[in-house]
C-alpha cells in the first residue's frame, strides 16, 4: 500500500477518507482519491487500486466518462487493474508462484465476483508467459 500512495504523491493526488455511499471515487478537480471511510482494509485496497487507474490513464478522458460506452471501458480498465494489482499482492503474501494459484481461494480472499474468473485467468496465464520469458 505504500508503494499506491508514493505513486499518488508522485501524481499529486492525495487520499481522504470520508463517509459516504459508494466505496469511493476520483476527483481530478481536487486531485484527491476519496474512499468510504467505513470499508475495511482490504476493500479500501481495491478500491484504491480501482481509483489509481483512472488516475493514471483516464485523467485526460473526463468528458469521456459521461458516454456510456467509454464509462464501461474505463471502469472495466480500473477492475482489471485493481485484480492486476491483488494478484500480485496474494502471490506475495501467500509466497506462490502464478501457476500455484486457486482462482476460487484468490476470488474468496478479496471477495470479486465469480463473473471476473476470465479475467483473472487471463491475467494469471500472461503472469506465467512473463516468468518463462524471463
Amino acid at each position: 500500500m505504500q508503494l499506491l500512495e508514493t505513486v499518488l504523491n508522485e501524481c499529486g493526488v492525495g487520499i481522504a477518507y470520508v463517509e459516504m455511499e459508494s466505496d469511493g471515487c476520483y476527483i481530478e478537480e481536487e486531485h484527491i482519491i476519496f474512499v468510504n471511510c467505513s470499508l475495511s482494509q482490504e476493500d479500501r485496497r481495491r478500491t484504491i487500486y480501482h481509483e489509481i487507474k483512472h488516475v493514471v490513464d483516464h485523467k485526460e478522458f473526463i468528458e469521456l466518462y459521461k458516454i456510456f460506452y467509454f464509462r464501461t471501458k474505463m471502469e472495466y480498465e480500473a477492475d482489471r487493474f485493481m485484480i492486476e494489482n491483488l494478484l500480485y499482492d496474494f502471490l506475495s503474501e501467500c509466497h506462490i508462484d502464478p501457476y500455484q494459484i486457486n482462482i476460487f481461494s484468490f476470488m474468496d480472499y478479496y471477495e470479486l465476483d465469480y463473473n471476473c474468473e476470465s479475467t483473472i485467468r487471463n491475467l494469471i496465464l500472461e503472469m506465467v508467459r512473463n516468468e518463462v520469458a524471463v
